[in-house]
């Protein structure tokens, strides 16, 4: 595993696969913890600080435990998970994988190591060698599977995509256009479109309304003001509107999702 220096032999903490139609998690910081994830069916938006990602089916999550996150989803999803603590560091010139790397081929053996992980942990649980092992393979496929998506588009594009969620997060509270964030990036609204889905898998409209609209649900959540106000706080003003996106993207009203927590 190039991208880090470990300390200690890897100890499992917890291995499983899971499933549920609603899930709204809140993931605190903790030291020297690597949770690895893969999505085998639906999805889910994971937000940390500004930031909020989409998972798919064929995505890897790779949560290092660094600052805590919210995972969050209203409709059926299902995905397998292994977590063990670590002590570590970065390896110098390098970087962690992100939160989500993109489905690929290349993700199948992540895959596979990690239900052969799970089985093991079921099977044997006090076979903690084997375990250890097998995570130490997962962080060697890790990097094979950062290289790769690292390829999959120049650095002038990958440039952009980053520029472009800076610039839709920086004005999240107001009305924002694909057409706006492309002229203010000195490039073609087309061309936007194109490079941003080839890296996030996903339009940059809908990455913008999946951030507007979970930053809603969680400030009528947190704060229990109703929907007309949370939306105006993110550029909407019309509520009807927002209830309307949010059931076109999870399958329900946004005031039933914040009613089930």
């Amino acid at each position: 595993m190039p991208f880090l220096t470990l300390h200690s032999l890897p100890e499992i903490r917890f291995a499983h696969r899971f499933c549920d139609d609603l899930y709204h998690g809140h993931i605190p910081q903790r030291k020297n913890r690597i949770e690895i994830s893969v999505i085998t069916e639906g999805g889910f938006r994971v937000t940390r600080g500004q930031s909020t990602h989409t998972a798919v089916a064929g995505d890897i999550t790779c949560n290092f435990y660094g600052s805590p996150m919210m995972v969050d989803t209203d409709a059926y999803h299902a995905h397998h998970t292994v977590c063990f603590s670590v002590e570590y560091d970065v390896a110098p010139g390098r970087a962690l994988p992100p939160l989500v790397l993109r489905g690929a081929e290349g993700r199948e053996a992540c895959r596979r190591l990690i239900d052969e992980i799970i089985r093991s942990f079921a099977l044997h649980p006090s076979h903690t060698w084997k375990t250890a092992g097998l995570f130490l393979q997962l962080l060697d496929e890790l990097d094979r599977c950062c290289d790769a998506q690292r390829d999959e588009g120049t650095p002038g594009e990958h440039r952009y995509v980053v520029q472009a969620k800076r610039y839709a997060l920086e004005h999240i509270s107001q009305p924002v256009r694909q057409s706006e964030i492309a002229a203010h990036l000195g490039i073609t609204s087309e061309y936007l479109c194109n490079v941003f889905k080839k890296s996030e898998h996903i339009s940059i409209m809908r990455f913008i309304n999946e951030t507007k609209l979970t930053g809603i649900r969680l400030m009528m959540e947190s704060k229990g003001i109703p929907l007309h106000q949370a939306a105006a706080q993110y550029g909407f003003s019309d509520a009807n509107y927002v209830s309307r996106l949010y059931k076109k993207y999870y399958g329900r009203p946004i005031t039933e999702a914040v009613r089930r927590g």
